[in-house]
């Protein structure tokens, strides 16, 4: 399986990813290109753009700090979606608004492409309590 992802954040400093480390290929993209260095050197293959990593990969993962940063690596005409075949799996971590999650889904729904998200620890929290 070729694993994505968009988050140098969830890039473990040593070791790679738990994706790397079961065997599975591993295209990195960051919008910083020395983010990505550490880990080519350890086998990864980085991607040009955020659509040249979904292009080739089965399951794309994310996980960016804002709406802003999740419009320009998903929706834009270099994102993931565009790149993303029928069939490949988005999964966002992102810390973005309902409203993003939400244009995101109906993004990836409309090209056939799966697309989980994670809600936020908080997030859970609001809406177990009644409120969101």
């Amino acid at each position: 399986m070729r694993v994505g992802s968009l988050d140098r954040e969830r890039w473990q400093p040593h070791g790679g990813s738990p994706a790397s480390r079961r065997g599975h290929d591993l295209v990195v993209f960051d919008r910083l290109r020395e983010a990505t260095r550490p880990l080519e050197q350890r086998g990864a293959i980085v991607a040009a753009s955020a659509k040249q990593l979904a292009d080739g990969v089965d399951v794309v993962f994310s996980s960016v700090t804002d709406d802003t940063a999740l419009e320009q690596v998903m929706l834009r005409s270099d994102g993931a979606l565009a790149g993303a075949r029928p069939g490949t799996t988005v999964i966002d971590m992102s810390t973005v608004s309902p409203r993003m999650s939400r244009r995101l889904h109906d993004a990836a729904r409309a090209k056939g492409v799966r697309c989980s998200m994670r809600r936020s620890r908080a997030a859970r929290r609001r809406r177990s309590r009644g409120s969101s």
